[in-house]
């Protein structure tokens, strides 16, 4: 039986302008677990990954917008405690916590697993993993 316990405190942070990014563990191969704590209104803003995603906001409200490029919004919605989104690789997506205190946990699926956002304005954002 492979069981792990993750303490949550002693996880590797990256700060980024959106909040404060939290590698958790990995899951498989090419999956990882992340969490966020959002910086206070902060909203991470148009991006996409190369690899599959699935968001779970665990504390909070966030809006999520997603669309076929950046700014253009498909889908326009308000996230609570317990609601999930899943986006497939290379979807354009932003989102803005909604109050303060705003969690969410999410996976990336796919390849080596490591979390990589790709920005509107051609930055890259990355990920401590294991």
């Amino acid at each position: 039986m492979d069981v792990r316990i993750i303490q949550f405190p002693s996880q590797p942070v990256v700060t980024h302008y959106w909040g404060d990014l939290r590698f958790i563990g990995r899951i498989a191969d090419d999956t990882c677990l992340y969490a966020v704590d959002f910086a206070n209104d902060a909203p991470h803003l148009w991006h996409y990954h190369l690899q599959d995603e699935l968001i779970v906001v665990t504390r909070g409200r966030i809006q999520q917008q997603i669309g076929p490029a950046p700014g253009s919004v498909a889908y326009d919605e308000i996230l609570t405690t317990g609601d999930a989104v899943y986006l497939p690789a290379q979807s354009w997506h932003t989102a803005r916590p909604l109050d303060a205190d705003t969690q969410v946990m999410f996976t990336i699926k796919g390849g080596d697993g490591v979390y990589r956002a790709y920005e509107a304005d051609g930055q890259e954002l990355t990920g401590a993993a294991d």
